[in-house]
């Protein structure tokens, strides 16, 4: 699915733009979800900076909903799949359950809507920069549900940054209080916004900084992140290292903490919160059911949306998995 000049880009730029990953009726699908799930009527701008449910993550554009039938169908797009399974040389793979993003215009009269404190919008790391002196292969990606244009609060990066990433790390001489943002004056330039069509899907290296711009247009920005990674036990670490920080004392770091020992452990989790809607989330590591979500347990899921979940192994797979531990 990818060519050689969508590698060559990635290898060197840090990202890629898969068009037409996603069919218009399934985005439409997610689309809606996002509006009823906000309780927000997409035709009158003022409802889109009201936060009936008390959701001060709301603010930033990001929502606690991650098991929807028709978030489950974009995961599960075979275009998706392909494509990260391109460039990790495997089919093998698990996708992430993460979430949706509203980001609405910016307002002088709502400024607790999506100002940062940086000029430059968002611009992260996923991971603790400071005790990740050395990079390693990892990818993530965000679904456009939309056209988005590039003053819409788009995804912005700084392309071929992850090929200076440790070079970068050496010369900050261990000053990274800032946690995993990046402050102006680390020698970071401006980052690049990347406009959109609806069904594009870009995928970037982890270790290119990333994030969103202000949103100065007239529209909301709608989209959906998600990423995959092998479903080894090396894959499983990886990932560790950026999607699960846990700080709970565990032999593995996983989403479980100290209760989990390993891949298959791991596997029964990802079963647990699709069966049961429970989700992790930003200082909540354990799996839960967050209140008044309305998610969906149990989605229906294709034969690709089996595997990158977990609930069935890829024909290769390396796990001898107890299935019926779970009441599937």
């Amino acid at each position: 699915m990818l060519t050689a000049a969508d590698h060559q880009h990635m290898e060197e730029q840090g990202y890629v733009i898969v068009p037409n990953a996603v069919a218009p009726e399934e985005l439409a699908a997610v689309v809606d979800g996002i509006w009823s799930h906000l309780w927000m009527d997409r035709n009158d701008p003022n409802s889109w900076y009201e936060d009936p449910k008390g959701d001060d993550l709301q603010q930033y554009g990001f929502m606690r909903q991650m098991h929807t039938p028709a978030m489950w169908r974009v995961r599960q797009s075979p275009q998706i799949h392909r494509a990260f399974a391109d460039l990790w040389g495997t089919d093998n793979l698990w996708v992430t359950m993460d979430r949706c993003i509203f980001k609405p215009p910016l307002r002088a009269d709502r400024p607790e809507w999506g100002k940062t404190g940086d000029p430059r919008g968002l611009l992260h790391f996923d991971f603790p920069v400071a005790t990740t002196p050395k990079r390693f292969k990892l990818f993530q990606a965000v679904v456009y549900l939309e056209d988005t244009a590039a003053d819409q609060g788009t995804f912005q990066c700084m392309p071929g940054f992850q090929n200076r990433y440790e070079a970068w790390h050496t010369a900050q001489n261990g000053d990274f209080d800032v946690g995993n943002h990046i402050p102006m004056d680390q020698g970071l330039e401006s980052p690049t916004p990347i406009a959109g069509k609806a069904g594009d899907l870009l995928i970037w290296d982890s270790f290119t900084p990333h994030g969103h711009c202000y949103n100065t247009s007239s529209k909301p920005r709608l989209a959906q992140f998600l990423s995959m990674w092998p479903a080894t036990e090396e894959g499983h670490e990886a990932c560790l290292r950026v999607f699960w920080p846990s700080t709970l004392p565990s032999n593995d770091g996983s989403a479980l903490g100290e209760k989990c020992s390993g891949l298959e452990a791991e596997r029964l989790s990802r079963i647990t919160q699709w069966r049961d809607g429970s989700q992790t989330d930003f200082k909540r590591p354990v799996p839960e059911i967050v209140t008044s979500q309305e998610d969906v347990p149990s989605c229906p899921l294709s034969p690709i949306g089996r595997r990158i979940l977990g609930l069935d192994l890829w024909p290769e797979g390396v796990l001898q998995p107890p299935l019926e531990k779970c009441s599937l």
